[in-house]
């Protein structure tokens, strides 16, 4: 239920839907309705009062090959991308990361997420310089979102790699921090 919310949604150019939950541990029908049902209410919602809004969902890697093989989560998250890009905001923006670095003090509700950014923590330095296909951080999710906003794109696609060349990716801005 987004009424509390209807009257602050007014005014804005862009929507960066970055809210989810883990499928660990719950029901298909908890997470459908976590994922899907909750974000595209929000969606026709922002939609319906900011006309010409461009829209960021953060969706997940692999949503397209594991899909296909009927896993829950991958079926409701390739659903509710199917169904944000037929709403008919200006743009679409479809972020598939698969890991992302927490950065900066940002951590998750899951705690087994959390243990495995500690374990992985050292690596990332590494793994960051000869696997970038694979791993971004929340800053480079970030900044390639904000820059997307002022800089078009006729990609809806956005996987770790093209994140973190758009995040490297000269700006006229001097910080987007």
């Amino acid at each position: 239920n987004i009424s509390d919310l209807k009257n602050n949604l007014k005014g804005f150019d862009a929507c960066y839907f970055c809210s989810g939950c883990s499928s660990m541990g719950i029901s298909e029908e908890e997470y459908k309705k976590n994922t899907l049902h909750l974000t595209l209410c929000f969606a026709k919602e922002i939609l319906k009062q900011n006309p010409q809004i461009l829209f960021f969902y953060l969706s997940a890697a692999g949503v397209d090959l594991v899909q296909k093989k009927g896993i829950m989560w991958a079926k409701i998250r390739k659903n509710t991308e199917d169904a944000l890009k037929s709403l008919g905001f200006k743009k679409t923006y479809i972020f598939r990361p698969g890991y992302i670095q927490p950065i900066k003090g940002v951590k998750s509700k899951v705690k087994l997420y959390n243990l495995i950014y500690f374990i992985c923590s050292p690596f990332f330095p590494f793994l960051n310089r000869f696997f970038p296909e694979l791993i971004t951080t929340s800053e480079r999710l970030a900044q390639a979102m904000l820059k997307l906003t002022l800089d078009k794109s006729t990609e809806t696609y956005f996987d770790n790699e093209l994140i973190n060349t758009i995040a490297a990716k000269k700006y006229p801005l001097k910080s987007l921090r």
